[in-house]
């Protein structure tokens, strides 16, 4: 971590102006004025001048402010950051100001010096022995700027007494930088109260061990970078160090005390170098280590402006990098510091040349102390073509939005951390948004900025331990509490697809499904890899597991039934056998091509289902989908987003090769009409065969009996249904309710008070029990061939939508349903 530029070259000025000739340097004047909060000026101040690029402290003449706080001084032209140090044992504080543009002679704006407040303290070794030289700098909470503060090291006795700059919320990072060569560990205390002067507590120094190393110019030229940013990541967490002189010296060698362990050292120099940063391979130190030198490559600037969409500049904004890897064909990110905006939007970047990149736009989330949650969405441009001497890039805007809120927890209320959340446009798996700052904190808190919309929202645990979750239809029209996110406990589920031959089957998709309610569980990085291995987490459920081959290669996709997860699973493999395409085109009787259809598999003549995928008509009507050699009927079914149109179906279709269909036409929905019902009663327990007369009834109609689904409907013709009554919940009073028909595409059709469930002989009696994560129902036998099963979150309400299953036995285990976080009312019939 940067903690400034220390340990720097200093030239004395009268030897930098000698040795400076006309040809290799112009002499220039920087003229200015230093006064404090009332006008005064400040005698004693003294401007020294760092080169923005080497970090050099030029020579300089007359660069100390006289008894009216003016200045005229001499130094060589060039791009300097202007440290301006108050008088030693004043109160004022002193500041810097950033890649001041000197190639010319300039007079400054007249500065300002405030009062400070004085911090004191001691720094010791683990022993108590007092460190000398120790830097102790001063950081808003979170922030890697520090406040620039002078006559801030440790003296002999390990004591320091610094004046640093006041700020509102009265907190900050205190970081301790010790001196360069020893093996004292640097360290940082978060979040300091600091109201007014005070004594801090003593800090002790541990120690570690040395790395060193070299970073230099491409082979060839070979030279030595000087003041090269040097960092180090922990390989596990990615975490960043605290270090002190984490600079190259004049011979690009760098010097670095580390506890042991395992390693990304980063290599950034400055942006003036046109070099491009780099990150080693992950080195394990446990002794002083010297690890191979760095050889930068070139690259080239790139620079621009950010701001609000009202055009005002948004600072400290963070780029991202990423071009496209030759090997993987993924995204790879490209090493980049310093490339945050400045307060006037700027920013600025070193990459590789002659590449096309994605540059992800972070605006702040926070701005000031005490923060304020500053509501700017993040962007994303891609396919931007960066050439060797590129132009400043478009401006960004980053749009206004909303804060999302809320919670991780586990089903006990532990907080999770690192929780990765990910948004969709509501309805879609691929159409990711995306956002900034989306993990969940050490609190398990989490808020992200997203612009107006409805979302699916994804919440991915860093552990396998548990299970992802998505919630959705988030809609977010202002800002959105969630509250707490519960993620529930995750088992591994791992294996291997094949095909028939045995060979591994790459990208396979992996899907499952509630077996009850059909709801899929969110299962992130579900594909297979190049030899055919997956690994998910799944929390525990009996699954439809569905094993999909990735699109364009001719097999089937398989699903095993009834999995019953509860525990890790291995070797959980699947071998999908080969298929056929089915091919055609789906149109409305105009002949228009009809997108988003939908196509299911019948074996022909069954009601059996032939699992199929990426079975849905294109934007031009056309559907291909693979399924093995069989006879099939297929159903063809519009999508709600185009009503007025009905089912159709083509049977017996015999697919012993590729198949292309002639076009299929979706004719005109018809409104049904309702006649009778017949018988017009049966038992609560459900399973009484009716018979339904109207007119209009098309392929596909549902029928309901007070809002509950008729099972084994069949649609005889237009004027007959067939069916059986559903399990009603109606207690002992018995009911009477309303019989609906609906055609696919169409409206519907009641006949009032058309049926009635007379209350069960003998009602059912549960027991409810716990077992590891599910819950147990049994019950005595009432004689009855089915019992359907259902499960709300009220104890008054169960219809349709709280049908769970239908069973023949006396018992059935809810798997899942005590480790989700919800409370559940159970009722058989």
């Amino acid at each position: 971590m940067k903690l400034g530029r220390l340990g720097r070259i200093i030239v004395p000025a009268g030897l930098w102006l000698l040795f400076v000739s006309p040809a290799s340097a112009t002499l220039v004047t920087l003229t200015g004025k230093v006064t404090d909060q009332n006008g005064a000026g400040i005698f004693g101040v003294t401007i020294n001048f760092v080169d923005s690029c080497t970090g050099v402290t030029a020579g300089a003449i007359n660069n100390v402010t006289s008894s009216t706080g003016s200045f005229q001084a001499t130094v060589n032209a060039g791009i300097y950051d202007l440290e301006i140090s108050p008088p030693a044992g004043s109160l004022f504080t002193a500041q810097r100001i950033r890649s001041f543009d000197l190639t010319s002679s300039k007079t400054l704006a007249t500065v300002v010096l405030p009062f400070g407040i004085i911090v004191s303290g001691r720094v010791t070794d683990s022993a108590g022995l007092a460190v000398a030289d120790v830097y102790v700098h001063f950081f808003p909470p979170g922030s890697n700027e520090r406040f620039f503060t002078v006559r801030d090291k440790t003296d002999p006795a390990g004591n320091y007494s610094v004046v640093v700059p006041t700020i509102a919320c009265g907190l900050y990072d205190v970081k301790y930088g010790p001196p360069l060569g020893t093996r004292y560990l640097a360290l940082t205390r978060p979040s300091v109260p600091i109201a007014g002067n005070i004594t801090l507590a003593t800090v002790a120094l541990a120690t570690g061990i040395l790395v060193t190393g070299t970073v230099n110019t491409p082979a060839g030229a070979g030279q030595p970078v000087i003041n090269v940013n040097m960092d180090v990541v922990d390989a596990a967490s990615g975490a960043d160090l605290d270090l002190s002189h984490d600079r190259t010296d004049a011979t690009g060698t760098y010097t670095l005390a580390v506890p042991p362990g395992t390693y990304l050292i980063d290599a950034k120099p400055e942006k003036c170098t046109l070099l491009v940063a780099q990150e080693s391979a992950p080195a394990t130190v446990a002794a002083d280590t010297t690890l191979p030198g760095f050889i930068l490559a070139a690259g080239v600037l790139v620079k621009g402006l950010v701001t609000d969409t009202r055009g005002t500049p948004v600072a400290d904004a963070n780029t991202n990098y990423f071009h496209t890897d030759p090997v993987t064909n993924k995204l790879a990110q490209i090493l980049t510091w310093d490339d945050h905006s400045d307060a006037t939007g700027a920013y600025s970047a070193v990459v590789p040349g002659n590449d096309t990149y994605t540059i992800d736009y972070f605006p702040p989330f926070t701005v000031g102390c005490p923060p304020v949650v500053q509501r700017l969405a993040a962007v994303r441009l891609a396919g931007l073509g960066i050439n060797g001497n590129p132009p400043p890039l478009p401006t960004v805007q980053f749009p206004d939005g909303f804060l999302v809120s809320g919670r991780n927890v586990t089903v006990t209320g532990v907080p999770i951390v690192n929780v990765d959340l990910s948004f969709y446009v509501a309805g879609s798996s691929t159409n990711k948004v995306f956002v900034g700052h989306h993990h969940s904190d050490s609190s398990g808190n989490f808020a992200v900025v997203v612009v107006p919309g409805s979302y699916d929202v994804r919440f991915e645990p860093a552990t396998t331990d548990l299970a992802a979750k998505r919630l959705l239809g988030i809609g977010v029209s202002g800002d959105r509490n969630l509250g707490d996110v519960l993620l529930e406990k995750g088992f591994v589920v791992s294996g291997q697809v094949t095909d028939s031959t045995g060979a591994p089957v790459d990208l396979a998709d992996l899907n499952f499904f509630d077996v009850y309610t059909g709801l899929k569980s969110d299962t992130p990085h579900d594909n297979t890899d190049a030899n055919g291995n997956y690994s998910v987490v799944v929390p525990p459920r009996t699954y439809n597991v569905n094993f999909i081959p990735p699109a364009g290669v001719p097999l089937a996709t398989v699903r095993v039934p009834n999995v019953v997860i509860t525990a890790s699973r291995s070797g959980f493999n699947a071998v999908l056998p080969d298929a056929f395409a089915v091919s055609g085109f789906v149109r409305n009787s105009s002949g228009q091509v009809l997108p988003s259809v939908d196509l299911n598999f019948y074996l022909s003549g069954t009601t059996t289902r032939q699992i199929v995928s990426l079975d849905n008509t294109d934007t031009t009507g056309f559907y291909s989908v693979f399924v093995p050699p069989g006879t099939y009927d297929i159903v063809f079914t519009p999508p709600v987003t185009l009503p007025g149109l009905e089912m159709a179906r083509v049977n017996g279709v015999v697919v012993q090769g590729d198949v292309t269909l002639p076009d299929v036409i979706l004719g005109q929905a018809l409104t049904p009409g309702l006649a009778s019902i017949a018988p017009s009663s049966g038992p609560s327990s459900g399973g009484t065969a009716v018979t339904i007369l109207g007119t209009n009834f098309q392929l596909g109609a549902t029928v309901t009996l007070g809002g509950l689904n008729l099972l084994s409907v069949s649609v005889v013709n237009s004027g007959q249904i067939n069916a059986l009554a559903p399990a009603c919940p109606v207690g002992s009073q018995g009911a009477v309710v309303d019989l609906a028909v609906s055609n696919i595409g169409a409206g519907s059709a009641v006949l009032p008070s058309a049926f009635t469930f007379t209350p069960a002989a003998v009602p059912v009696d549960v027991t409810v029990t716990r077992g590891s994560s599910s819950i147990v129902l049994s019950w005595p036998s009432t004689g009855q061939a089915t019992y359907t099963v259902y499960r709300s979150t009220s104890a008054r309400q169960f219809g349709q939508l709280q049908f769970l299953a239908i069973t023949t036995a006396t018992s059935f285990t809810d798997v899942g349903a005590d480790g989700d976080g919800t409370t559940y009312f159970y009722r058989v019939e």
